[in-house]
């Protein structure tokens, strides 16, 4: 049986921990000493951070994943699905399902929108579901928006899937677990022609993940995030476009880790672009949008690869992401008119 050895490593490329561990490519389940590691490290221990938040190398083309103050920050009705797709070849790897929706009320100065997640990995499944709001407020040449998500994170282990190869714990399971928690997250940015510049903090509450059944004296927790994010647009032309842009993420006790990414943009129609992440990571993204009416109406279809600059590039060709985009452009909204009402005295 081929296996690949992981000794304090990193398992995902977000900056996941897994330790003295592995991963069979030929096992379709997870033995139970094989999860027992990944389980209780991934839910006990802060090195984990990442598994909780399934970080897309896409958010570059659509940043409400990142921060739901851009709900609504364009005249589009938006549309995006996506997948996520790490360590090709092996079993039981993580994979990233996603669905964003969002629309701006132009009227009211605000947005709403809609977020749902899907993250496996192994025998473990985390299901997110967001709504979100947006505010605008017009401050000097941009816009100041402001957003909030509220919503649930769901956490399911499937013990019954497991296995048991060797003396089993009367303490774990032997059926399936789920335990699901409130989320919130609320970010701020400032946008103009030119530039933007925000953060945003997702998990802000900490809420209690409680596997007190498994561990009496452990309970996970969705750990606080902090995300800072900015990018200017460099107009090389009428029909070329640079934009360089960074991501900034903290959490308490992880090394801080930070995207660098520059997209040249032509027509705006075709995008390609490349970016580097710090202990993880080189990116190459592409993305081609068509206009598929008179009204503006936009489908585009895209797809970022991550290449791994950990030991893990030995045994595995990296990640893979693809996504669907529908955006439907919005009638502005009516000008209110005042109307002397003498005109209508006869």
């Amino acid at each position: 049986m081929k296996r690949l050895i992981i000794n304090q490593d990193i398992f995902r490329n977000n900056n996941n921990t897994i330790s003295d561990n592995f991963i069979s490519k030929k096992q379709n389940r997870f033995s139970l000493k094989s999860f027992a590691v990944i389980a209780f490290v991934m839910l006990f221990t802060v090195n984990a951070f990442s598994q909780q938040i399934p970080l897309f190398s896409n958010y570059i083309f659509d940043k409400t994943t990142i921060n739901p103050a851009f709900i609504g920050s364009n005249t589009f009705l938006n549309a995006t699905l996506g997948m996520k797709k790490q360590f090709m070849g092996f079993d039981n790897a993580p994979q990233t399902e996603f669905l964003n929706l969002n629309m701006p009320i132009q009227a009211k100065r605000m947005g709403i929108g809609i977020r749902v997640i899907q993250d496996k990995l192994g025998v473990t499944k985390n299901n997110i579901g967001m709504l979100g709001y947006s505010y605008h407020i017009r401050i000097g040449e941009g816009k100041l928006f402001m957003g909030i998500e509220a919503g649930v994170y769901n956490q399911s282990i499937g013990f019954d899937e497991l296995i048991k190869n060797d003396v089993v714990d009367n303490a774990i399971p032997v059926t399936k677990e789920s335990k699901t928690v409130f989320n919130a997250t609320f970010g701020m940015m400032y946008n103009t022609k030119k530039y933007y510049i925000g953060f945003s903090m997702p998990q802000l509450i900490k809420s209690k993940i409680d596997y007190t059944e498994l561990e009496r004296d452990k309970i996970a927790h969705l750990w606080n995030h902090l995300y800072f994010m900015g990018g200017y647009q460099y107009e090389i032309s009428d029909k070329f476009k640079l934009e360089p842009s960074f991501l900034l993420k903290y959490v308490k006790g992880v090394p801080m880790q930070i995207d660098i990414n520059a997209e040249f943009t032509y027509n705006n129609l075709l995008t390609i672009g490349a970016g580097y992440r710090t202990t993880a990571a080189i990116v190459g993204l592409f993305k081609i949008s068509k206009t598929i009416n008179s009204d503006g109406d936009l489908i585009s279809i895209g797809y970022n690869y991550d290449y791994l600059t950990t030991e893990l590039a030995n045994y595995s060709s990296g990640a893979h992401e693809v996504m669907i985009q529908y955006a439907k452009k919005l009638a502005p909204p009516a000008r209110k008119v005042k109307v002397d009402p003498r005109y209508y005295i006869k």
